[in-house]
């Protein structure tokens, strides 16, 4: 995951796919973590329910940033709850969580106002299947520079995210590789 802290500088989307257990979670959690915390770079997790958000990623992003908060001095400069990290000096949120969906019925949450947006995580991006939610919300991303980190298990060959940013190979009978197309501004790892 060297790759994720050496990004060319025209990538705004960046793909983490494979398996689980693959470290996915860990390596993003720790770069957020540490690029909310230290950094003040203001940041968005979204899922596709909103509420089963605090039960993967943010739960590792806690974890990180106690791990590095084990003498008091994030607490200084941050103040964290259940699902948010704020500036102590501005009161700005630098860290905040959105949903596709609100809950687990067809009510949908607002995605729009992400605005001064740093880093956009989209976690089990495998469970988005509203082509235009998603389209919608990386449309709202404004800030010049953003960066869109998408995380995902590797999903079925017709999922709209591999027909979007990848070829298929044919390995072997019913198995194909995922081949990342050649798009700009596009970087993808893959992990096992």
């Amino acid at each position: 995951f060297k790759k994720l802290y050496n990004l060319k500088p025209d990538t705004h989307t960046l793909i983490l796919i494979g398996g689980r257990g693959s470290g996915k979670t860990y390596s993003v959690s720790q770069f957020i973590a540490f690029q909310t915390s230290v950094n003040k770079q203001r940041t968005v997790i979204v899922r596709d329910e909103k509420s089963l958000i605090k039960e993967s990623i943010l739960n590792e992003i806690w974890a990180r940033y106690d791990t590095a908060n084990a003498n008091g001095m994030l607490d200084k400069e941050c103040i964290k709850n259940e699902t948010e990290l704020k500036d102590r000096k501005t009161g700005e949120t630098i860290l905040y969580t959105k949903g596709f969906r609100a809950s687990s019925n067809a009510k949908t949450a607002g995605l729009k106002g992400a605005s001064s947006i740093k880093y956009a995580v989209i976690e089990e991006a495998e469970d988005i299947r509203d082509v235009e939610k998603y389209n919608t919300f990386v449309d709202s991303l404004r800030t010049e520079g953003c960066l869109i980190i998408i995380m995902l298990n590797t999903p079925d060959i017709g999922f709209w995210l591999v027909k979007r940013y990848f070829n298929t190979v044919q390995v072997t009978d019913g198995y194909y590789e995922l081949m990342p197309k050649d798009l700009p501004g596009i970087e993808v790892i893959q992990a096992s």
